[in-house]
């Protein structure tokens, strides 16, 4: 399905449309320039009908992984009530947890809509699973690798893709102070913009380059 992007991008950008257009919008604006309104109705139809399933997937494997893997093992080890069921407690924790990371999605998304764009939220969220890389062909590959080093690899990874990433993001939606970040001088003189200017958008690819460095280097050692 992503060949279906190239027509869509070629032909916004014949017709000027990606120069005034911001790319989440594109595939609305590009039926409505050829005065089509029901194939403009239809492709948000659509679009609305995969982001709710895609909604629907991830909260829901989220609430099962932590529900299994977090709530039911302390739960397990806890004394029940007389006649307390531990499936219904994990069917509630689950419907917590799903409760409260649509909250949690929709209040990211709001504080940060302004200073970064949903693109951009999906090149944050790839550069954050990147950091399972190492660990994964560690594992395949490499036989010598040690639960210690996949462990602080993985752990120094993460840290730097917040400090690189995750926290320009917030610095840039006015969630948190731009100071937090005059610690490493140095680096800040490389990577000065947030991710939502034209350049820290650019500079993506490096930041998550240098986390997943980091990652490897400490995994290694």
């Amino acid at each position: 399905f992503s060949a279906v992007v190239i027509p869509v991008v070629a032909l916004g950008t014949i017709d000027g449309l990606t120069a005034h257009t911001a790319s989440d919008s594109l595939i609305l604006t590009l039926p409505m320039s050829y005065g089509v309104p029901w194939l403009t109705v239809l492709v948000f139809l659509g679009g609305l009908s995969a982001a709710t399933a895609m909604v629907v997937v991830a909260s829901t494997a989220l609430a099962t992984m932590i529900s299994n893997d977090i709530a039911a093992p302390l739960l397990w080890h806890q004394r029940l009530e007389d006649g307390a069921s531990l499936g219904k407690r994990v069917l509630w924790v689950r419907r917590v947890v799903i409760v409260s990371l649509a909250l949690l999605a929709f209040a990211y998304y709001r504080s940060a809509s302004g200073s970064i764009s949903l693109a951009a939220i999906g090149q944050l969220a790839f550069a954050a699973v990147a950091q399972f890389a190492p660990a994964l062909f560690a594992a395949l590959y490499w036989r010598s690798a040690s639960r210690a080093g996949v462990f602080w690899g993985m752990l120094s990874g993460f840290i730097a893709w917040g400090y690189l990433l995750f926290l320009p993001n917030l610095a840039a939606g006015g969630i948190v102070a731009a100071k937090a970040f005059a610690a490493w001088p140095g680096v800040l003189g490389l990577l000065r913009h947030s991710l939502g200017d034209a350049a820290g958008a650019d500079a993506v690819g490096l930041r998550a380059f240098l986390a997943l460095s980091l990652n490897v280097l400490v995994m290694l050692i």
